[in-house]
């Protein structure tokens, strides 16, 4: 294998590593929140943070998704910005 293509693979292999680039999964709800654009569109619909994560909490225990430490985490976080 020449140098150049144990380069490129190797690029290819850290930018898998990478979370900006798996595309594969969706970025972490605290992350969107702080976007201006969401922030923006909340504000305009009258949606705090708050009630969000309200529906957020509901739609996973819904699923089932909460384990115990989960559901603990979440509920401090809750406390923080409520």
């Amino acid at each position: 294998m020449s140098d150049t293509a144990r380069k490129h693979d190797a690029a290819i292999r850290k930018a898998r590593l990478h979370p900006a680039t798996d595309y594969n999964s969706e970025p972490p709800i605290e992350e969107m929140l702080e976007d201006p654009t969401v922030q923006a569109v909340m504000a305009r619909d009258h949606v705090t943070r708050a009630d969000l994560m309200d529906v957020v909490t509901a739609a996973r225990r819904a699923l089932g998704h909460l384990h115990r430490a989960e559901r603990a985490a979440e509920d401090v976080a809750y406390q923080l910005i409520a």
